[in-house]
């Protein structure tokens, strides 16, 4: 299920290491006597949100959508097992289509 969204993640994950490692860590907040993390954190965390802020955003709203969507189905099935069944597999279905539509964003 999740194997198309490796690739891209993977590969954004290794630009934003090579970022973090060529931007983040300047000779003026790494000096000797005093090393500024408060700004090299803060830099990291502009860089992740570079890197991730539209593909974590797309996956919270998705991922939240289809658990509603599941959620109230499993509500309306009750105690009825082929109900519920189906409703596993809608909920299935909707995870790989939400991973489709995520690998575009992860790129």
């Amino acid at each position: 299920m999740y194997v198309r969204l490796a690739k891209p993640l993977k590969g954004a994950k290794i630009a934003l290491l090579k970022d973090i490692t060529s931007n983040c860590y300047q000779a003026r907040w790494t000096e000797q006597s005093f090393t500024n993390w408060e700004q090299i954190n803060l830099c990291k965390a502009e860089l992740q949100e570079k890197y991730f802020g539209k593909f974590t955003d797309a996956l919270a709203n998705h991922r939240d959508s289809t658990k509603f969507k599941f959620q109230e189905c499993e509500v309306e099935a009750g105690n009825n097992v082929e109900k519920a069944v189906f409703c596993v597999r809608g909920y299935l279905r909707s995870m790989e289509q939400d991973n489709d539509k995520l690998v575009d964003l992860a790129k």
